[in-house]
């Protein structure tokens, strides 16, 4: 009779104790009115590994009180281990935290919150503890993203990046605090602490996030250039650029990218730097097969009766009710082409161009057709003195 009556005692403790563990509704003064808010709820479910303890209050805080043992979040099934983390109180938001070091195993947990005094100003009110349990969703964090990604930002303004946590229930959640950005080139790209990316000069480099041991994978940042709202590709490498014919067209729009930064860094002028593109584009097709002259003749003839009837005095413009002209006694091609043919391979290849046509008789198109031949479209330019 004794052996059954000590065993039904160890059975009933047993019991006792798994189901007082078991219980997700046990709290104690989870409802007081200095609270404003709680998270995790009490008795929550479902909640993800990367979350942080946090208190709201409608008072102040003696932040004297507010010592590492003030909260204390333990694990109550699988491991019972208490959550190594870091407390903070943060007195402009009466928000006192408690941020676990890693993430938070699937299980119970139950929070316990030391009885704190109010400051002076709120002398009257009383805190009293707080208990209450949560539990943590059965998912794992696989990976972290940076957001944006590519990270494109031009040259002197920023971007706010964001890091999100990527699931084994292939849900992604956004990480708002504790993210540490790293750029591998701070004199390009250069990140604060609130994750703002300040772009200090064109460039590439890269970034990660780390948040609680994950690393993210790389994301490819560009600071680039912008004249008059326009975007100019990035600056290319010369070896590779001058290693062939056509070069390096990034974005592209038909002309070299070293051509089209020429023509944006060098003129002011929205009518300049129209018809100087219209002529990069047509000298990029010439030189490709120059035994077609014939063929793609037309494309210079353009480009010549474009610029021709642009050239005029101010006077002359201002009768044409034309809010732009380009000078009449220029050499406009002479000013491109040392850019444009700066190889020994484009300057042959636009002399057999030359020597294709060279002889032979070509008819001209009438004046009035003149700004019909240009391939842009000037009602969209803001005029410059």
């Amino acid at each position: 009779m004794k052996h059954f009556l000590a065993l039904l005692f160890l059975v009933t403790n047993f019991l006792a104790l798994h189901g007082a563990n078991n219980d997700l509704d046990k709290s104690k003064h989870t409802v007081q009115d200095t609270i404003v808010s709680l998270f995790p709820a009490p008795a929550q479910s479902g909640v993800y590994p990367d979350a942080d303890v946090e208190i709201v209050f409608s008072v102040g805080l003696d932040e004297k009180q507010v010592k590492p043992n003030v909260m204390r979040l333990r694990q109550i099934d699988g491991k019972k281990l208490n959550v190594k983390g870091t407390v903070s109180y943060l007195a402009n938001e009466k928000r006192l935290r408690f941020v676990p070091a890693g993430f938070l195993e699937p299980g119970m947990y139950e929070l316990d919150v030391m009885a704190v005094n109010a400051t002076k100003e709120f002398q009257q009110r009383q805190i009293k503890n707080i208990t209450y349990r949560f539990s943590v969703a059965n998912v794992h964090p696989l990976s972290l993203k940076v957001k944006p990604s590519p990270i494109e930002v031009k040259e002197g303004t920023s971007v706010d990046l964001k890091t999100s946590i990527v699931y084994d229930d292939s849900s992604e959640r956004i990480v708002k605090e504790n993210v540490v950005y790293t750029s591998a080139d701070t004199s390009i790209l250069n990140i604060e602490t609130n994750a703002t990316a300040t772009a200090l000069k064109e460039g590439t480099t890269m970034v990660t996030s780390t948040y609680k041991g994950l690393i993210s994978p790389t994301a490819d940042a560009i600071v680039y250039l912008e004249i008059d709202g326009y975007r100019l590709p990035p600056e290319p490498d010369r070896a590779v650029n001058n290693s062939t014919l056509l070069g390096i067209d990034s974005n592209n729009n038909g002309v070299r990218d070293d051509v089209e930064r020429w023509i944006y860094m060098t003129y002011e002028k929205p009518i300049e730097r129209a018809v100087f593109m219209q002529s990069a584009r047509a000298y990029q097709i010439v030189i490709q097969e120059p035994e077609k002259a014939l063929e793609t003749m037309h494309l210079l003839d353009d480009v010549s009766d474009c610029r021709s009837y642009w050239r005029m005095s101010e006077e002359e413009a201002i009768s044409k009710g034309e809010p732009f002209w380009l000078e009449e006694y220029r050499d406009y091609p002479k000013e491109i082409y040392p850019i444009q043919f700066n190889t020994g391979e484009r300057f042959i290849a636009h002399e057999k161009y030359n020597q294709t046509l060279s002889g032979g008789t070509y008819s001209s198109s009438n004046l009035e057709d003149w700004k019909s031949k240009c391939d842009f479209n000037t009602s969209t330019f803001i005029k410059v003195p």
